[in-house]
């Protein structure tokens, strides 16, 4: 007998071995369920879910099936309806091994060997299709169940599929929930390996049960969707409708067979070159920018899908780039067009850096009009997690780096973990491969232009030039006392924690001018008269150093340039709610002006909070960061704005919050921070948060900004 077929043979041993034990634990099932008939019905509704939930896991384990979740955490209540995709009848087994309930299934599986029997048993409900009574008589039991408190599962596409597309949900359903009251749970199911577990009904049952068992390492991912609550529906219809959207967007995002997606895209509409019209490009980066963001890439497996999606871009253009593979795995990509030897007399001249990062923050579903990662395009705008922080901007600098026809030699950087410090991207990249870069002047994020500042009619561009420190501090009280909150003594760790925490929230008053802040000041002065009378009425020059008051009160990311802040970003104090924690702790996010020192700004801290029962641990610091502006990559990108809007104002800002830029300032290399478009303050309020978008007029202004910049440096 040949290698091939003694491993066959193995194979179908393993297979007869899986398909016994099958059989054992469903009569085992059938046995239990026999005693379970007996009991009280309370305890019965229960006994049933634990009883489908062993069986399903005990089935995963014979199969070799390995089940992975991701997403939001299961509700603590039941009584749910949990709506999924369906390619295959071993998805109730997936599903069941995860969450326990019963299912709904059609009346042809009553009749299965051993399954329709056990089913039967353990409350599965079935019904024909296309009996109306029997239909009718469903839905009454649906909702009888989900009152008792039972989780249903349903797949409202009403058939399976092969997992390339996602069907139309029917709303039946969904009107059970809403007759129930129950909640809606959308499931998202990822098959590592579909062609193994698919099955449309075309192909023999037993045979494909048979296959299953030889073939087993099935690996499958379950996305765990946002509840949704009948409450927020007028009708079932809206319901299904945002129900599909949640599991499509899944099926997007965190990649139903994600390679194959990804295979499958048109590259050819990703061609672009130096000869490229200015409607084939703007094409271009809507269509990138809606790709981009329907990669969930909160998580280091979407940064790295990013990456290739853009390394298959580069080839198609004829270009190349490599992936970077932090310590940790994650992944960053760096592109680099050189100068011509003949072109400039020195084919090593330093580069210009285009910086851009792939991670974006998770997003709640429930808040957003349009699903976080479909890239919905209404109004001439592109709705999505990142449209503008940092996808866009991401999709105009790689854009201007396909495109660029002159010889500033250039890099494109696109990095992983922005958002959770840059370790594994930015640091990673500057302190690896420095050398490499040979960066005479860098471009990120940071800084934007704004058409409604004060009472100034010309648009601003405010540019990153400089950062605040970052330090992130801790503070805690322990302490024995009465543990009942309905007798609570006078004081206890959590109510000392607020008073010190107030206290705290109190040191942020103080505003004190720098050299960066007090060039926009001059610049807002000569276009705003509120400004300018404060500051020839109140101040002698110099401004630094000055303790001043302005009228920035009501905008919060120019009232933050000024001063140091601290903002209270997490406490916690135990989980019951009627137990008065022992200890409480809080986390203070302090922004500090350059130039504060670290431990006097603590010390300052300890005297106004004046209560040695608080402690105070810093738990991250990040030094302020800073690069001239008095020079010429600075007019340069002046002059790149001016091209497209002559009336612009273009001011140097202190940026509040924290960039990557920091990790290539610590090594003196000049950067400066930009998303040169003019954004509403509606838009900016959304970055982060629900309904993020960016209009395409804006892409288009801000590529036509970064190819002045290059196309100055090109012609000196």
């Amino acid at each position: 007998m040949s290698t091939t077929n003694k491993k066959d043979y193995h194979k179908s041993i393993h297979s007869l071995l899986r398909l016994s034990a099958l059989a054992f634990y469903t009569i085992l099932i059938m046995f239990f369920g026999i005693f379970i008939f007996l009991l009280p019905n309370d305890r019965k509704r229960r006994a049933n879910m634990i009883l489908v939930q062993f069986w399903a896991r005990m089935l995963c384990i014979l199969f070799g099936i390995k089940v992975r979740t991701e997403g939001e955490p299961l509700p603590r209540q039941t009584g749910y309806l949990v709506t999924a995709n369906h390619m295959s009848y071993f998805d109730i087994i997936i599903l069941g091994s995860v969450i326990p309930g019963i299912f709904i299934s059609k009346s042809e599986v009553r009749w299965w060997p051993l399954v329709g029997l056990a089913g039967a048993m353990v409350g599965t409900l079935y019904f024909k299709r296309d009996s109306k009574t029997d239909r009718s008589d469903l839905k009454h039991k649906a909702v009888e169940r989900l009152r008792w408190g039972q989780n249903i599962f349903v797949f409202p596409e009403g058939t399976t599929s092969d997992g390339q597309k996602l069907l139309p949900f029917r709303y039946g359903a969904f009107d059970v929930a809403i007759r129930a009251n129950a909640s809606v749970l959308p499931v998202t199911l990822n098959y590592e390996n579909p062609e193994i577990i698919q099955w449309t009904g075309n192909t023999n049952l037993f045979g494909h049960i048979f296959n299953i068992a030889k073939q087993g390492n099935v690996e499958v991912r379950l996305h765990i969707g946002p509840t949704l609550h009948p409450t927020n529906f007028k009708t079932a219809v809206d319901m299904s409708l945002h129900a599909w959207q949640v599991v499509h967007t899944a099926m997007i995002h965190f990649g139903m067979r994600a390679a194959a997606r990804i295979a499958a895209i048109d590259w050819n509409e990703y061609r672009l070159s130096d000869k490229s019209s200015a409607d084939e490009i703007n094409k271009f980066m809507e269509r990138l920018l809606t790709l981009l963001i329907q990669v969930d890439s909160s998580t280091p497996e979407g940064e790295r899908q990013i990456c290739q999606i853009l390394l298959r871009i580069l080839e198609i253009n004829q270009l190349s780039g490599r992936i970077l593979l932090s310590p940790e795995g994650r992944s960053n990509l760096i592109a680099t067009k050189r100068a011509s030897a003949t072109a400039t007399g020195d084919s090593e001249n330093s580069y210009v850096v285009l910086l851009s990062n792939s991670d974006t923050v998770p997003a709640d579903h429930d808040t957003w009009k349009h699903p976080p990662y479909s890239g919905t395009l209404e109004d001439r705008a592109i709705w999505g997690v990142g449209s503008i922080d940092m996808k866009g901007l991401l999709t105009v600098f790689f854009t201007a780096f396909l495109t660029n026809d002159n010889e500033t030699p250039l890099h494109f950087l696109c990095t992983a973990d922005q958002e959770q410090g840059g370790n594994e991207g930015a640091k990673f990249i500057a302190d690896s491969f420095l050398a490499e870069l040979n960066a005479r002047v860098l471009l990120g994020e940071g800084g934007f232009g704004v058409a409604d500042l004060l009472d100034v009619s010309n648009p601003m561009f405010l540019v990153d030039t400089a950062e605040k420190a970052c330090l992130w501090l801790e503070l805690s009280v322990e302490l024995e006392t009465i543990s009942h909150s309905s007798a609570p003594s006078r004081e206890y760790p959590l109510s000392i924690l607020v008073d010190a925490v107030h206290e705290a929230t109190e040191l942020s008053s103080e505003v004190v001018t720098l050299p960066v802040t007090e060039r926009f000041l001059h610049l807002v002065s000569e276009k705003s008269e509120t400004v300018s009378r404060i500051i020839h009425r109140a101040l002698k020059l110099p401004l630094i150093g000055k303790r001043i008051r302005l009228p920035f009160q009501d905008n919060a990311y120019l009232h933050a340039m000024f001063r140091n802040t601290v903002a209270v970003s997490k406490i916690s104090a135990g989980s019951a709610k009627n137990v008065l924690a022992k200890k409480a702790t809080a986390v203070l996010d302090c922004r500090l002006v350059p130039g504060v020192d670290i431990e006097t700004f603590v010390s300052d801290l300890r005297r106004t909070i004046d209560d040695e029962r608080v402690n105070i641990d810093i738990i991250h610091h990040s030094p302020a960061n800073e690069t001239t502006f008095d020079n010429q990559h600075f007019d340069d990108i002046r002059r790149a704005i001016q091209q497209e809007i002559k009336n612009a104002v273009v001011s140097p800002v202190l940026f509040p919050a924290s960039t990557d830029l920091k990790y290539f300032r610590a090594h003196n290399i000049p950067c400066f921070g930009i998303f040169p478009a003019i954004f509403t303050q509606a838009q900016l309020k959304h970055i982060h948060g629900a309904n993020e978008q960016i209009a395409l007029d804006q892409l288009t202004m801000a590529y036509r900004v970064v190819k002045n910049f290059l196309g100055g440096l090109s012609a000196k």
